[in-house]
C-alpha cells in the first residue's frame, strides 16, 4: 500500500474512531479531509486536521501519519499545536491519532512523553489500521 493510499485508509480509522466516542447526533458536523466531504477548518498554528469535531463543548482533532511523516518538523509542530488547542478549549476535547501497525508503541510512547513534558492531561487515543488502540 503506497503512503498515499495508507494515509487516507488511516483518516477513515481516525474518522471511525472518533464516531465511535461522539454521540450518534454529532456525526454530521465531523469534517474529513477527503473528496466527499468539506475540509476541517484551519485551527490554532495554521494546521488543518485530517478530522476535526468542533461543536459546543467538544473538541476531538484527528490526524493520521504515516511512516515517513510521523516525526518530522512539520508533524511534531502540527502535535503541539493540537495539544496546545485541546488545553485551552472550555470543554471536553481528545486527540485521536491514527498510524501503522508498526507506528504504534512509538506514538503511543511519543505522546505519553509529550503529555508529561507540556504537564497536560488532554485524551490521547492512539489507533492503528487493526484497530489496536491505546488511551495515553
Amino acid at each position: 500500500m503506497g503512503e498515499s493510499s495508507l494515509h487516507m485508509k488511516l483518516v477513515t480509522i481516525a474518522h471511525d474512531q472518533i464516531r465511535k466516542i461522539v454521540p450518534q447526533s454529532e456525526w454530521g458536523f465531523i469534517a474529513v479531509d477527503s473528496p466527499d466531504t468539506p475540509k476541517p477548518q484551519q485551527i490554532a498554528g495554521n494546521f488543518i486536521p485530517d478530522v476535526l469535531l468542533w461543536r459546543g463543548n467538544t473538541l476531538v482533532i484527528g490526524e493520521a501519519k504515516t511512516h515517513n511523516d510521523f516525526l518530522t518538523l512539520h508533524s511534531q509542530a502540527q502535535y503541539k499545536s493540537y495539544l496546545e488547542t485541546c488545553c485551552s478549549f472550555d470543554g471536553e476535547s481528545t486527540l485521536v491519532i491514527a498510524v501503522p501497525w508498526e507506528l504504534f508503541l512509538t506514538a503511543k510512547h511519543y505522546f505519553a512523553q509529550k503529555k508529561q513534558e507540556m504537564g497536560i492531561t488532554t485524551r490521547i487515543i492512539i489507533i492503528n489500521q487493526i484497530q489496536k488502540k491505546a488511551e495515553v
